[in-house]
């Protein structure tokens, strides 16, 4: 049965994917103010004054929530840096900092189009069409929300919003009554009230959300989808343009031993066992 689980990982491994550049140092995390080159790259071209022009369009993963300093101020464009959460420890914002950037007039013109939580529709409507032309690059991520990454994590590792088979069967006994209980409760941490609830959704374990993820990256509609992203963003580029398109990062390692069994990353129900864990990390090796 764990063969078909690390199977069903193997499939379903495009989804988290390689990280984009290995930094030198150890404990990268500590130094957000600069963009650190790859291990391993003698024949980099470490002169890029040639990009003149710069633009990122994506997800949440590129908006960098929580790295830094979120930009902007609160505004009712919803395509705002504030309301996109874009953050200035994003990857993007490390990119256009970047000193080998800057030719002799000085930095390039950025254009940040990636917000938290859009999937390829939003992409196509709300951030590519508002990209200006003749772009000499372009930083792209996409995919991770149409694959359901988020509701990954929310089944596997954090359970953010997540209750057993078993609860599902209790809620739904007095359904109404819970449900206006839980939403009382959520606006009591969170300052708003949920818009609702899919017991399917929000019941789905592990398993059978890897399993649905599966499902969707080799369906022939999240593919279609994929390349409509890249012929539109060619469409924002200069004739000698590139388009840049980032992996998704490696969220766990390879090594674990049983004594991980007993430790959750959630205050709610589940445990990280080691056959997950590894899963994820097959699966996060091979996305991207």
């Amino acid at each position: 049965m764990r063969n078909l689980g690390i199977w069903r990982a193997l499939l379903a491994s495009r989804l988290i994917g390689a990280t984009i550049a290995i930094p030198h140092s150890g404990n990268w995390s500590l130094w957000s103010n600069s963009l650190m080159g790859r291990q391993i790259d003698p024949d980099f071209d470490m002169d890029l004054s040639s990009i003149r022009r710069l633009g990122a369009v994506g997800d949440s993963y590129f908006a960098g929530i929580g790295a830094g300093n979120r930009l902007g101020i609160p505004s009712l464009f919803t395509q705002s840096d504030y309301a996109c959460s874009r953050y200035d420890g994003s990857y993007p914002q490390l990119v256009k900092d970047d000193d080998r950037l800057k030719g002799s007039s000085g930095e390039a013109p950025f254009e940040f189009r990636s917000c938290s939580d859009p999937v390829v529709d939003d992409m196509l409507s709300k951030q590519i069409p508002y990209t200006t032309a003749h772009q000499d690059a372009i930083l792209l991520s996409v995919g991770g929300n149409n694959a359901e990454l988020s509701k990954i994590l929310n089944a596997c590792v954090f359970q953010w919003i997540h209750i057993t088979g078993f609860q599902k069967i209790f809620i739904e006994l007095d359904f109404e009554g819970l449900v206006k209980k839980g939403a009382d409760k959520f606006e009591s941490w969170f300052g708003f009230r949920p818009k609702g609830w899919d017991l399917d959704k929000i019941s789905r374990s592990c398993d059978e959300q890897l399993s649905r993820t599966e499902r969707i990256i080799n369906g022939d509609d999240y593919n279609h989808k994929l390349d409509w992203v890249i012929s539109a963003t060619k469409e924002t580029l200069a004739p000698w343009g590139r388009i840049y398109w980032t992996g998704y990062a490696k969220f766990f390692g390879t090594e674990y031993t049983p004594e991980c069994d007993s430790v959750s990353w959630t205050t709610w129900v589940h445990s990280l066992y080691k056959g997950s864990s590894t899963e994820l990390a097959v699966l996060g090796a091979e996305f991207g």
